[in-house]
């Protein structure tokens, strides 16, 4: 990933500035337990009329039943893999004048290749659909129409890398999250999250401290928004 970051165009202030701690690290932007509970409940609930299905007397619907469970299901496991469980990376910068981050969703290196495959497996459907039935152009025109623009924007996706970054004397009140491994600097209306690897922690701190303005405020505890 560090490959990508020839994109992105650091300040010079911060480039000429001396450099005390860098790192890259992927982690998740926020807590997942509350969602993940609720997608188990989920699970649960569908797994049950899944097996209800097994034992369903009538023929004629004993098959819906079957297959109104798993569907469900999978499309729950790709939400959670593809969305609540999607990790950030984080490539960290820290100076004498401050901290700076580059960070960008967690992709495989093929995942481009694959939405531009589903682009184009839409785009083929569509135009197949209505060269076999023209008679159906007017009443599909504004579902085809929305898919040709989602195949569109996922053809030209690009995985967009952003920056920030903070100087210590902007913030005034930190909060030191252990159970989350990151320090988070906030400042109304402005926070700076910093995500931090188990054996960093301390070493973080040594170098924040001293930096940063005399009346700061530490706490520890789990950060919230």
């Amino acid at each position: 990933m560090l490959r990508e970051l020839r994109s992105v165009v650091v300040s010079t202030e911060f480039q000429l500035d001396t450099n005390l701690m860098s790192w890259e690290i992927k982690a998740l932007p926020y807590p997942t337990i509350y969602v993940e509970f609720g997608l188990a409940f989920l699970m649960f609930f569908f797994g049950c009329f899944y097996f209800y299905g097994w034992s369903h007397e009538d023929e004629n619907t004993k098959n819906l039943i079957l297959a109104s469970g798993p569907v469900p299901m999978i499309m729950l496991f790709i939400f959670w893999i593809g969305i609540v469980r999607q990790k950030t990376c984080y490539h960290y910068r820290f100076t004498e004048k401050g901290g700076e981050v580059d960070y960008w969703l967690h992709f495989p290196k093929w995942a481009p290749w694959v939405f531009k495959g589903v682009s184009i497996s839409a785009f083929i459907v569509v135009t197949t659909i209505f060269a076999i039935f023209p008679i159906s152009l007017l009443s599909l025109v504004g579902p085809a129409g929305g898919m040709l623009i989602a195949a569109r924007l996922l053809f030209s996706w690009k995985n967009e890398i952003k920056h920030r970054k903070f100087e210590w004397n902007r913030f005034h009140y930190v909060v030191i999250d252990r159970k989350r491994k990151k320090i988070v600097f906030e400042g109304f209306p402005f926070f700076f999250e910093v995500f931090l690897m188990e054996d960093q922690m301390e070493c973080f701190l040594e170098v924040m401290r001293p930096r940063m303005p005399l009346d700061t405020t530490y706490v520890e505890g789990t950060w919230k928004r």
